[in-house]
Formats: C-alpha cells, structure tokens, sequence
C-alpha cells in the first residue's frame, strides 16, 4: 500500500483483521496511520490500547468532546482523555 501524498516519514500500513467499524470498513482492508497527525471528527482513528491497536471512527458530540466509536466490539471512547500520543490518524483505507 502506498501512503498518500503528504504522509509522515512515520505513516504505515495496518491490515484490519475483523470488520470492527461494520460494513463500512471491510475486516480486509488496509488502513495507512500517521502517528504525527491527530485525529479529527468525520475521520477515522487508531488508538493504542494495552497491547494493540484499536480503528474508531471519530465524531464530536453537543459539547466538543471528540468521540471514538467502534461496533465489533460495541465501544464508546472519549479521545480527549487519552494521551495524544497514542492517537493517530488514519489517512486513507484499501478495499480489498
């Protein structure tokens, strides 16, 4: 997979092994994650947890809160709590 133009020297490619954000985003897909960009509402987002990594689709709720959402399992996340560095923003996906 190759980054979009504009990627950080840091972006890679995580390959998704279960439909974790439904049929909107195949459990094939590849995602391309910068770690120097901080997620924004509308967009995607991978967050690091424990010892993985977690894909949430990003919304702001009535208050401003950026919230990170996933459906398998169902998880509701407040992303402005968690430490910006393990935060990053998913670039562009690839439909496999």
């Amino acid at each position: 997979v190759e980054a979009p133009a504009g990627a950080g020297p840091r972006a890679y490619g995580l390959r998704l092994g279960r439909p974790t954000l439904g049929a909107g985003l195949p459990g094939r897909s590849t995602l391309v994650v910068d770690p120097d960009r901080f997620a924004s509402a509308g967009g995607l987002a991978v967050i690091r947890e424990n010892a993985g990594l977690r894909v949430v689709s990003v919304t702001a709720d009535r208050h401003g809160r950026m919230l990170g959402y996933s459906e398998n399992p169902d998880l509701e996340i407040v992303i402005d709590t968690l430490d910006p560095a393990d935060v990053a923003a998913v670039l562009s996906a690839v439909f496999e």
